[in-house]
């Protein structure tokens, strides 16, 4: 049998596909572009929303999953681009919304709400 060997950013794609994702937010830059990069792969399935800051994204899918009952994810670089997202995290952890959110290809928590949703923080 032949080793197939696939790139954690192309893993994150099918993975929010498995899990019923069609929309996401996020600002590309930095430690996210490969990401981005197998994003582009599927832009037939999954629909990105760009947001011009990094605490948009995290709004953005916060009101997302408010509207539509499904689960918001947003993507963003590490560093001050993850921190950026700390509020709308936050606010959304404290609304008990199904916001996900990705700070770069490395996992650093995850952790559930009461509505089933989950969010990835790198904090």
């Amino acid at each position: 049998m032949k080793d197939i060997q696939i790139t954690g950013a192309e893993i994150l794609m099918r993975a929010l596909i498995d899990e019923g994702v069609e929309t996401l937010f996020g600002y590309p830059g930095g430690a996210i572009m490969p990401v981005y990069d197998a994003l582009y792969d599927y832009r037939d399935r999954l629909n990105h929303v760009l947001v011009r800051h990094e605490q948009a994204a995290t709004h953005a899918a916060e009101g997302y999953a408010r509207v539509s009952g499904r689960t918001g994810v947003c993507i963003v670089t590490s560093g001050p681009g993850a921190t950026n997202t700390v509020t709308g995290v936050a606010d959304a952890d404290g609304g008990h919304h199904g916001t996900g959110g990705r700070a770069d290809a490395r996992h650093r928590r995850l952790s559930g709400n009461r509505r089933g949703g989950h969010h990835a923080t790198h904090l």
